[in-house]
């Protein structure tokens, strides 16, 4: 490999170390609530950089779209379902049908996981797939079909939004001790999934249309401060609130 295509690499190689980091940290503190679903998470985002990066490396459009899938599933189970678990399991909230939301959010994956194991006899996630001209790694190109983006607008967005918001209700009562631990994790997660919104709409601020490694680096980046800054995963802080939440007058 050379000089060149090492340096392209560079970015996304710390990305995937600084991820691979979170992930240690927060499986190391697996016993605090949230910490297991968050280390899942840190885990698909690791898996999902590697991918990405085995894509760019990967000659031809076989192999690059082999790995783009592999970050399709990791993307999928390893990264936003986590965090749904973590926004609703630290956040304390309780759904009012949880057999019903998770039968139809499970049946919505194991559709597209279909669709995604079955492309190349409906083609109805990569329709037309080329290769860039771009230097020093051809790009894998495709349009974006119907199904990207109903499972974009549903699945992305919607489990997304729906976790974050559960944490902002959650850091916005008026007796958190520990508003600023919250108000962290929020940013964390709200950078990768506003810069998802220009690689959806085809818009290219990077040399890669799809710039998730480089939100991913950004959002990590912004949590491990806040995992050493405020010790998000600290299970005295947590213990101390639910105490005071629930003392008497």
């Amino acid at each position: 490999m050379s000089y060149e295509e090492l340096l392209y690499l560079a970015p996304y190689i710390i990305s995937l170390i600084l991820s691979l980091g979170v992930f240690i940290y927060a499986w190391q503190h697996r016993h605090v609530r949230g910490a297991t679903s968050y280390s899942w998470f840190a885990g698909g985002q690791t898996l999902t950089i590697l991918g990405f990066i085995l894509e760019l490396v990967s000659p031809d459009l076989r192999g690059k779209i082999l790995w783009d899938k592999f970050q399709w599933l990791t993307d999928t189970f390893l990264v936003i379902l986590p965090f749904l678990f973590f926004s609703i399991e630290f956040s304390e909230y309780r759904l009012r049908r949880p057999s019903v939301v998770w039968s139809v959010l499970f049946v919505f994956l194991g559709t597209f996981t279909v669709l995604l194991f079955t492309d190349n006899f409906h083609h109805l996630l990569y329709p037309n797939p080329s290769l860039s001209a771009a230097q020093p790694f051809p790009e894998l190109k495709y349009d974006f079909t119907y199904i990207i983006y109903i499972y974009a607008l549903f699945y992305l967005y919607g489990a997304n939004i729906y976790g974050i918001s559960l944490l902002i209700k959650r850091a916005l009562q008026p007796q958190i001790l520990y508003r600023l631990q919250y108000l962290t994790i929020i940013f964390g997660f709200l950078i990768p999934l506003v810069l998802s919104f220009f690689s959806l709409a085809n818009i290219k601020i990077a040399s890669q249309r799809d710039i998730t490694p480089i939100s991913l680096a950004i959002g990590n980046l912004i949590v491990a401060w806040g995992l050493f800054r405020y010790g998000l995963f600290d299970i005295v802080p947590i213990a101390r609130e639910r105490i005071v939440e629930n003392i008497n007058d």
